[in-house]
């Protein structure tokens, strides 16, 4: 399989984790390999090209800059706190994606996108998450600060949303399938009218009084609708997230306890100091 069709095929397994169009998938591929270097040139003495490193330093400077300032406006000295009300949900979740750009946050399946914001949904108890033109409505429960000891450049500091399960809207004969889908992609015609997400590349949805095709509203756009899970936050530049020793991707937030991943990130803080690698590229 020539390199383009192996990377059409991870464009085509990434829609299916994430609900994204083509061209976000793709784009966001590539920002990511980017950041990883993957594909880049290899140097005559080994490694990486100067200036792809420089680059690399570059990129982790101001995503852990931003991620630090960010992280100690809402928490200060406090090594964990944890928000139940929604207004306050959305206050920093919005702050995250304004104040932190640089940042990535894992599904609850597999995959993961960046935040651009958060805001309140027309659904009761529901609140809207921003991914570089997708929407996705949850229900959240809370939302948990995490600063793991010995890390001063907040790194592996973390955010966790967990978020209730909310019913499948009825616009589809069949129920999702729990194994395999955490979410439902919808046609949004006026807020909280849902019709299938199909119409959207149809651009039109019923007929008028003289019986032509109706174009959508204004305002119509396609919404996401999860069933429950929980969201891993992250700075984009982090181990976590680049560290090519362990698959972020497979979603281990979402199959441990919150005590148990605050003790797996914790674990793996002591391990990197234990070999004098805390800070160091985690290439």
């Amino acid at each position: 399989m020539t390199d383009e069709k192996k990377f059409k095929a991870r464009v085509r397994a990434r829609m299916e984790r994430t609900g994204e169009r083509f061209m976000t998938a793709k784009r966001n591929l590539e920002a990511e390999d980017a950041a990883r270097g993957a594909g880049a040139a290899t140097h005559p003495h080994g490694g990486a090209p100067l200036a792809h490193q420089e680059r690399r330093r570059s990129f982790r400077e101001e995503s852990l800059t931003a991620w630090r300032a960010m992280t100690e406006g809402f928490s200060g000295k406090s090594a964990g706190i944890t928000w139940t009300d929604v207004r306050d949900i959305v206050g920093v979740l919005e702050g995250i994606g304004k104040k932190a750009p640089l940042n990535h946050v894992f599904l609850p399946s597999r995959g993961g996108l960046d935040l651009e914001g958060a805001s309140h949904s027309q659904e009761a108890d529901c609140i809207e998450l921003s991914f570089d033109g997708i929407t996705r409505i949850v229900r959240p429960d809370s939302l948990q600060f995490v600063m793991p000891e010995r890390d001063p450049l907040r790194e592996w500091a973390y955010f966790l949303l967990q978020t209730g399960k909310l019913a499948p809207s009825g616009v589809y004969e069949s129920g999702p399938n729990e194994a395999d889908e955490a979410f439902e992609v919808v046609l949004e015609l006026t807020p909280g009218e849902y019709v299938e997400s199909f119409y959207w590349d149809e651009g039109d949805y019923g007929v008028d009084e003289a019986g032509e095709p109706q174009k959508l509203p204004d305002g119509a756009r396609l919404i996401n609708r999860c069933f429950g899970g929980s969201f891993l936050i992250v700075a984009k530049a982090s181990r976590y997230n680049l560290w090519d020793g362990f698959d972020a991707d497979r979603a281990a937030h979402a199959k441990q306890s919150p005590a148990e991943f605050q003790a797996l990130i914790q674990g793996f803080v002591d391990e990197l100091h234990k070999g004098n690698l805390y800070g160091s590229d985690p290439s």
